[in-house]
């Protein structure tokens, strides 16, 4: 019997290898700046659908739809999301927040930014 154990997340990455480049950005979307991603995935459950993990960008705008279920916690910096219809929020270090799939318009972050991440990406349906 495999003992399961809790995960702790760390908000600089891996404690011994840090954070690594991540390509989750498309590069055909950046609008400005250069995001300089990077992150650490800490957990994927059984069935590979889910993933939780920090991730760190530099300033940059870019187009987005985003295609999955995310909740992420701001560690620190600020993002401004324009969705299609022209409004806007901005959502800043310490906020929780719910990213449903299938949101779009502009993310702008014009600092450095950090969060917390648990991505549900659904099965296809069959």
């Amino acid at each position: 019997m495999s003992i399961k154990k809790m995960i702790r997340l760390l908000p600089d990455g891996h404690e011994k290898d840090g954070m690594a480049p991540t390509d989750f950005i498309d590069p055909a979307n950046v609008i400005e700046g250069d995001p300089q991603e990077q992150g650490h995935n800490f957990f994927t459950n059984e069935d590979g659908n889910v993933n939780a993990g920090v991730w760190a960008s530099g300033a940059f705008k870019e187009s987005f739809n985003y295609p999955v279920d995310e909740m992420m916690v701001i560690l620190s910096g600020a993002v401004t999301i324009t969705y299609d219809d022209g409004s806007a929020e901005t959502f800043k270090a310490g906020d929780v927040v719910i990213y449903p799939g299938g949101t779009s318009g502009v993310w702008e972050s014009t600092a450095d930014f950090k969060k917390f991440y648990m991505v549900y990406e659904p099965k296809a349906k069959v």
